[in-house]
């Protein structure tokens, strides 16, 4: 049967992909179809995931995502027509927080209107991590040298003073 092979291979499709995806429904948040990468991520079986909201399987809450704090890319997708880019956390059934950034590109229907997002989730867990380290150390380094006894300045490339200590 044509449709059932078009079928398989269009999972075979999903499941070839490195990050994990959704095919979510726009007028209720609801999960249609997922990629097994976004099962093993957070831990989950299909029928966890299949029919629930994208917010109540990622974000573990009762409510879509919302500004300020929590940028949703779908609502964004569905407002503009257009891609949507937003980094959030999201929750594996373990309560391991992983970082991601979510990108949404619109599925529409024959009369143009956006019926479905792709959402795509790339893990950025390692990156994110890494920036906190780095802003860390930066940051005991600097009340090292603020502490030190040592007069203690730095300057750019114009030799002007950027950073002085308290003994200067």
């Amino acid at each position: 049967n044509c449709i059932t092979a078009s079928n398989e291979y269009f999972n075979l499709l999903l499941d070839s992909m490195n990050d994990s995806i959704a095919i979510i429904d726009v007028q209720d948040f609801r999960i249609a179809k997922v990629n097994r990468v976004l099962l093993e991520q957070l831990g989950l079986k299909e029928e966890d995931v299949i029919g629930k909201t994208c917010y109540e399987v990622t974000h573990m809450r009762s409510e879509p995502c919302t500004a300020p704090n929590d940028i949703c890319p779908l609502l964004e997708t569905v407002a503009t027509g257009g891609h949507a880019v937003a980094e959030h956390m999201h929750f594996c059934k373990d309560g391991r927080k992983t970082y991601v950034e979510v990108s949404t590109s619109p599925v529409k229907d024959k009369e143009g209107k956006v019926s479905q997002v792709v959402h795509v989730s790339k893990d950025i867990t390692e990156r994110i991590l890494a920036k906190q380290t780095l802003r860390d150390q930066k940051e005991f380094a600097g009340n090292l040298i603020q502490l030190s006894a040592v007069a203690t300045f730095v300057i750019d490339s114009q030799h002007e003073s950027i950073y002085w200590n308290k003994a200067c």
